[in-house]
């Protein structure tokens, strides 16, 4: 075989569908659907289309390299980053030589542009790889739950058109607007390295066709904080699964948690989970606030690497880093 490594271009969607297909058959869904959910993730993102990188062999698409822009907020700038998702190779042809040179080929792109660093939740197929081209572990997501109402594992789903209370500090949003802006900056300012929250952004990523429910955390007419949950299924459970929160302070997270469990027992769901990565004491304060220590997923870990002249700074002194399950997850 001569596989050629090179940028993705205007038409090539039906051969990353057929890789798609190829690597994950069971996953397999038809071309309409898995075309519209491609669409949202790599071409509507507003901070810009992605860059995906394709190996090639006689017109086949054999392997992938996709990225994704985001804003990170480090200390106190905000930069432009790119996560990688997605890597896959055809299981024919799967080699460490083939991957790292598709990767090169992305990072001496990014070397040339205001990209200031690649990001990413490599498993372990691709982490040697990563490691060779120059990434270094940074960090690692752990699992937060509490039980709720185990009469739930029997209800199944609430009526479409059941009533339920909200809890009185919660407001359901079907949009962010500027209002959550004031809280959103406050939290930032907290973390040494987070993802960005812009309006655009937010709206994008949680769309309510993908199933999530947006709150605000309010105090009287001010926003101190927001979260972003989605019912999701796993071994005939249902699960109220946190992708995002926002909040000011330690007494509106121990508000928000309270609020979100009850909102995922009224949804009939058996457990309330919050995959995420963060520091010590915002763990103990999650602990404190309802939430179990269950298991550290030991197959998802942090990894970056800074491109080269593009930074002074040296994430390796962040010691308030903040990633939550929806800068990982896009199953939206």
């Amino acid at each position: 075989m001569e596989i050629i490594n090179r940028e993705y271009r205007e038409g090539d969607e039906r051969g990353i569908y057929e890789l798609y297909s190829r690597v994950h058959p069971g996953r397999s869904s038809d071309y309409d659907a898995w075309y519209a959910k491609w669409k949202w993730q790599y071409q509507e993102n507003p901070y810009g289309k992605s860059r995906i990188w394709l190996a090639v062999d006689d017109g086949r698409v054999v392997g992938q390299y996709p990225t994704i822009f985001w804003k990170m907020k480090m200390r106190d700038e905000v930069v432009m980053s790119v996560q990688n998702i997605d890597l896959m190779t055809d299981p024919d042809i799967r080699s460490p030589g083939q991957f790292l040179r598709l990767e090169k080929t992305a990072i001496d792109a990014f070397n040339d542009s205001s990209v200031r660093l690649i990001w990413g939740f490599p498993n372990e197929s691709v982490l040697s790889g990563h490691i060779k081209s120059g990434y270094r572990k940074f960090g690692q997501y752990s699992m937060l739950f509490r039980v709720l109402n185990p009469l739930n594992l029997f209800l199944g789903e609430p009526h479409p058109g059941h009533r339920r209370k909200t809890p009185y500090n919660l407001e359901r949003v079907s949009k962010f607007d500027e209002r959550c802006n004031t809280a959103v900056e406050e939290f930032n300012r907290s973390k040494d390295l987070t993802t960005a929250r812009e309006i655009d952004f937010l709206n994008w990523r949680y769309p309510e066709s993908g199933g999530f429910q947006k709150y605000y955390s309010t105090d009287e007419q001010n926003v101190d904080g927001y979260f972003v949950y989605k019912i999701v299924r796993a071994k005939g459970l249902r699960i109220g699964m946190l992708f995002d929160m926002v909040y000011t302070s330690n007494a509106e997270l121990k508000r928000t948690v309270k609020g979100l469990c009850r909102l995922c027992s009224q949804d009939h769901a058996m457990l309330a989970i919050s995959p995420a990565m963060v520091n010590k004491q915002e763990r103990k304060e999650l602990l404190r606030a309802g939430l179990s220590n269950f298991v550290f997923y030991d197959r998802i870990s942090f990894y970056v690497m800074m491109l080269p002249d593009r930074s002074q700074t040296d994430p390796t002194q962040f010691h308030d880093m903040h990633f939550t399950l929806g800068d990982l997850d896009y199953n939206g």
